[in-house]
């Protein structure tokens, strides 16, 4: 069913060798080779491995080089070269690169972005690792993992992953914390309250201390949204950002678009979001219904919400998400909680 609907976005304008390579393709063999559980965890296993890899030579390179310049950059790309924004990044060794600077919780300067062009897709990647190894790897949470990554994820200022990980460290020890009823009465309301807090500074960060940069946001949405609803079936077309254009409030020089979600509503319609939609949809209900489903479900929440504010719909590991997503809603041995090698 999926491949006809994407066949059908492909003759209606989605012919484009991105969209079949990241979004049609690799579902198919995703399906075919997620067939049993063994295989899905460990896919999430080795895929966890590799982040924090990652995470840990960005952690390095971004005290040696970026900060106390020990480690000189190997290459430099202007911004017209790398075709992206107008940043200039240097390269170390190809293992990292800087160049993108952030403002969060007082500080203003570089942040850590590993091998990516800003810290947001550090952060889809790395809160996706941190979920598998906090809630769905059978052997328990590995501290040589968690510790790069959430190193990582905060030295990115990325105030939505700061957020992100202090909600999953709150689920993951909240069992733990309301069996002990003297941690329970006495230091509960105080990490709620800090998460709250949290909560409120990432919204005062996103959409208060940087006005420009929220005005631009929320018209990214709004436009994408009203984008939609003037074709709410099909869409305009694959990364078409010219026809996004009309619907925003203000015109813009070389203007993107901030949310993969509206992204995906705006260029493929109910066609292609539909298959990003139903499954919280249906893991709202299971999550209230069924606790032995949270585990497995949470995965759900957190990919959308990592969709909602990062652009990422045209990737290969955005299409994985996807189809864990059906898979779970779909397959009741993987929603029964925490996955498990027979």
């Amino acid at each position: 069913i999926y491949v006809t609907f994407m066949l059908l976005l492909i003759i209606q304008g989605f012919w484009n060798f991105e969209f079949i390579f990241s979004c049609v393709i690799p579902f198919t063999f995703a399906v075919l080779y997620f067939d049993t559980e063994n295989v899905l965890l460990d896919f999430w296993e080795k895929y966890t491995n590799i982040v924090a890899i990652i995470c840990l030579l960005s952690l390095i390179f971004f005290v040696l080089g970026t900060n106390l310049g020990i480690v000189g950059p190997t290459a430099i790309y202007p911004s017209n070269e790398v075709g992206w924004g107008n940043i200039t990044y240097r390269d170390y060794f190809h293992l990292y690169c800087d160049g993108q600077e952030a403002f969060a919780f007082g500080y203003s300067g570089a942040r850590n972005i590993a091998l990516f062009v800003e810290g947001p897709m550090l952060t889809f990647v790395s809160c996706l690792a941190l979920y598998y190894e906090f809630f769905l790897r059978v052997n328990g949470t590995r501290k040589s993992v968690i510790i790069p990554i959430i190193l990582a994820i905060v030295t990115s200022l990325s105030t939505t992953g700061m957020l992100l990980i202090a909600i999953m460290i709150y689920l993951k020890f909240y069992d733990k914390i309301k069996k002990n009823k003297l941690i329970k009465i006495c230091f509960l309301p105080v990490v709620t309250a800090a998460i709250v807090y949290l909560g409120i500074y990432v919204v005062q960060d996103k959409f208060v201390s940087n006005v420009y940069s929220a005005s631009v946001r929320a018209d990214d949405i709004m436009a994408a949204l009203k984008c939609f609803l003037s074709d709410p079936i099909n869409g305009i077309g694959y990364n078409n950002l010219e026809g996004i254009d009309p619907f925003r409030s203000y015109s813009r020089t070389n203007a993107g678009l901030s949310t993969g979600l509206g992204g995906i509503l705006a260029y493929g319609g109910l066609i292609w979001s539909a298959w990003d939609i139903i499954p919280p949809i249906v893991a709202v209900k299971r999550y209230i219904t069924h606790s032995q489903y949270r585990d497995s479900l949470g995965f759900i929440f957190l990919y959308v919400a990592l969709l909602v504010v990062t652009v990422v719909q045209s990737r290969v590991l955005c299409t994985l998400c996807m189809t864990m997503s059906w898979l779970i809603i779909m397959n009741p041995q993987i929603a029964k909680g925490r996955l498990a090698i027979n």
